[in-house]
């Protein structure tokens, strides 16, 4: 009888299919790669945050870490192979340090988090996995039905995240501007909303209702102007074409 697979680690048929990727000043790294049926993923991403870089120390404030955000249809599972890294969740903002003896960690649809590197110099209760680079395994499921399952909208995979880091982290570098439009076209189809003043009990939905409105006004300018939530730039022609041909049956069915 076969074990089951340890989905807390890399699988040998989950082989890269993008990547490396080296973004952010080359302080942080991803590769992309093809997930095990049983992970039931959109997407499988090994991203590597390089810890001697100045970038990194930076925390939450480091310019590849996700403004508090939640997505309404899919899961996020993720666990550290190497290292630590740090994360928030819920609406009270709690932050925790992981490392490799917490296995693999799930956040379920509608929880607020977000992901950021550990500064060398604090959480001296993990320090002893302060001095590596952090690696991080994340997943993103179940594949969502559509005309084709579990790709990019709604379900995040490869193609969306190569296109949303790679514009995110060019324009950290100063090599494209930053266009809101496209920021919220990106995130709005992926069924991701940002929240504001999450600690505010008092606001309730209206913490993620109003800016997922806003965003999706925006998202609604940005299709007005032409523009596609998967940049061909960071994807490769032929991938490109392969999506928009997607995107034409998706119109009409």
């Amino acid at each position: 009888m076969s074990s089951t697979p340890n989905l807390a680690t890399v699988l040998p048929s989950e082989t890269p299919i993008a990547g490396p990727h080296h973004l952010f000043n080359s302080s942080f790294s991803m590769t992309y790669l093809s997930p095990h049926p049983l992970r039931n993923a959109s997407v499988l991403m090994l991203g590597t945050y390089h810890m001697s870089h100045p970038e990194t120390h930076l925390g939450k404030a480091y310019a590849q870490s996700p403004p508090l955000h939640l997505h309404f249809s899919q899961s996020e599972s993720f666990v550290v192979l190497q290292g630590r890294v740090g994360g928030t969740q819920g609406w009270g903002c709690v932050d925790r340090v992981y490392t490799a003896r917490d296995g693999v960690q799930t956040i379920d649809p509608w929880v607020v988090h977000s992901f950021w590197p550990v500064p060398p110099s604090s959480h001296p209760e993990t320090r002893d996995e302060a001095d590596v680079d952090a690696k991080l395994l994340v997943w993103a499921h179940p594949r969502l039905p559509g005309p084709e399952e579990g790709i990019f909208p709604p379900s995040m995979d490869h193609l969306f995240f190569q296109s949303i880091l790679g514009y995110v982290s060019d324009v950290h570098e100063g090599k494209e501007k930053m266009d809101v439009f496209r920021i919220m076209l990106m995130q709005h189809e992926s069924e991701t909303a940002p929240v504001m003043l999450p600690v505010w009990n008092v606001l309730g939905p209206l913490r993620w209702w109003v800016p997922w409105r806003l965003q999706g006004l925006l998202a609604a300018v940005a299709r007005w102007q032409g523009k596609t939530a998967v940049m061909e730039r960071y994807v490769g022609v032929e991938d490109y074409q392969k999506w928009l041909q997607v995107q034409g049956k998706m119109k009409t069915t």
